[in-house]
């Protein structure tokens, strides 16, 4: 391996907050990359625990680690917004304190962005894993792999999902070229920050594994509210079809993708916490959004129905709950 450089070429950016152990892991995930050029940032978001004393040690056998604590805590999407405004090398990356690298991210993307200098970032695999360590799925299991041209990225991270930044090298001219994040877009920033740069660049995917991604039960992710995430998306779609450069065609396969999403998120978050789960909150705004939304499909219909049946008595959630296991046994079959 080359010798560490004194001027980095990529910097990876890693917001944290109160999770000392997890941080460690990503920290020297990404210093076990096999390309050694570049630093390791890291924005505390006023932790006040051992982050700083964590991050201290493994800088003290590391140069290319930094460390910035805010004095207050700015929140978790300003940190991010924060840490990317610091940006000044030509590559840089996001990675989440609870997430990991694999060892050849950094050496298969600049390889790759050297040979198609027109692709503005390289986006790898990212493994999504329960807290078993279990892999679940990945995060381009529906793209295929190669130059994505304009505006056909748009499209497929609409349809077929988000390429997971933590495998993501960007270049920082982007920046300029799309505008920095956009914090209003809340948790959908990174999903903001892609279509944007999807709709007018190319990039490069591959299926090859190059992070890992951790889904446990009491993320940020996994329990965000229902009615900010429906309120999320839609604003998603309002944006894109007021963009008078797309297609008319592109705005309706984009509106269809993204009423799909709506439905999706519907009936997961109330088959998950409302059928199997007593959560009279979510259910509730699942009803209130059942009555207001359009386009709702018969699917969240009905298991929405069935979360309100399940939820009026024990009697009846037994009975919903016999019904749906005897109906994945037919389907097995």
């Amino acid at each position: 391996m080359n010798s560490i450089s004194s001027t980095p070429l990529i910097t990876t950016i890693i917001p944290t907050y109160r999770r000392p152990k997890l941080l460690q892991r990503a920290i020297r995930s990404v210093l076990n990359q096999t390309y050694p050029h570049f630093q390791v940032c890291i924005y505390d978001n006023a932790s006040g625990d051992d982050t700083a004393a964590v991050v201290a040690e493994i800088a003290k056998g590391d140069p290319r680690v930094k460390y910035h604590c805010h004095p207050r805590n700015i929140g978790a999407i300003a940190n991010f917004c924060y840490g990317v405004k610091q940006v000044a090398t030509p590559y840089f990356s996001i990675l989440s304190d609870d997430n990991s690298l694999l060892p050849h991210f950094f050496e298969d993307a600049i390889n790759t962005l050297n040979r198609y200098p027109e692709a503005i970032l390289f986006a790898g695999q990212t493994i999504v894993v329960n807290e078993k360590g279990q892999k679940t799925k990945g995060s381009l299991d529906r793209w295929r792999p190669g130059l994505i041209f304009p505006p056909d990225g748009l499209l497929q991270i609409v349809e077929k999902g988000i390429p997971t930044w933590e495998s993501v090298l960007f270049r920082s001219e982007v920046i300029n070229s799309v505008g920095p994040l956009n914090p209003s877009f809340k948790a959908a920033i990174d999903q903001d920050f892609m279509m944007r740069i999807a709709k007018s660049h190319i990039f490069y995917i591959s299926k090859k594994q190059h992070a890992l991604f951790l889904s446990y039960n009491d993320s940020h992710s996994f329990n965000r509210d229902l009615s900010e995430i429906v309120s999320t998306v839609k604003k998603r779609m309002n944006y894109w079809l007021q963009d008078e450069e797309l297609p008319e065609a592109v705005k309706e396969r984009i509106m269809k993708a993204l009423k799909a999403r709506i439905n999706f998120v519907l009936s997961d978050y109330v088959y998950r916490r409302c059928v199997f789960g007593e959560d009279t909150e979510t259910l509730a705004t699942a009803t209130e959004l059942m009555r207001k939304e359009v386009g709702l499909s018969f699917k969240t219909w009905r298991v929405i129905t069935a979360a309100k049946l399940a939820n009026s008595n024990r009697f009846m959630k037994k009975l919903v709950l016999t019904s749906i296991h005897w109906y994945r046994r037919l389907k097995i079959k």
